[in-house]
Parts: structure tokens; sequence; C-alpha cells
């Protein structure tokens, strides 16, 4: 039952984000998916002896965090993947700002 709806090997279904089905050829820009992955540097991981050589200013998490969301807002990805984010980064800063994209 499961497989019932499999296309043949040398077919490939694509699905857009609004579940409407479509062959290969019939895809257009608008099936696009944008993916960008980004290192935030989190609060916890930027001030620090680590990155001394930085002025405080640049890795000063309150001076960096509304600079680094115009900039990913700018990007209009569908998909963020953050690393070195701190939980407290994601909640308060991150998922607020970018949840309306």
């Amino acid at each position: 039952r499961c497989f019932s709806e499999t296309p043949a090997s040398n077919e490939r279904v694509w699905v857009d984000r609004l579940g409407t089905k479509s062959s290969h050829k019939e895809a257009t820009s608008d099936d696009s998916l944008k993916v960008v992955t980004y290192n935030v540097l989190g609060a916890s991981h930027g001030e620090g002896n680590k990155h001394n050589y930085a002025l405080g200013s640049v890795t000063n998490w309150n001076n960096r965090k509304n600079k680094l969301v115009e900039e990913m807002v700018a990007m209009n990805a569908d998909i963020f993947c953050l690393q070195e984010v701190t939980e407290g980064g994601l909640l308060d800063t991150f998922v607020p700002a970018l949840a309306p994209l």
C-alpha cells in the first residue's frame, strides 16, 4: 500500500511547500529552496580570550546580534542552519526575528 504512489525509479515527483506535485521538467524558480548556514558566534562564544584579537565592540553580543539579524533577514532564506548559537540567543533573538520570514 505504501508504494502504490511511488513513481518509477527514473521519475521524480517534486512537491512544493503547498503540497502541489509536479515533474522536474515543470519546476520553476518559484520552486527553489534557499538554505543558509551561518556561524553566529553566540554570546558565550564570542566574549573571552579566544577572540581577543577583535575589538570588544565587535565580539560583544549586544552589539552584534542586531547586525546579525539584519543580515539574515536580508538573506531571506527558507532554512537557516545556525552554528554556535546559545539557547538564549536562539529563543530571544533569532526565533522572534526570523519566524515571520
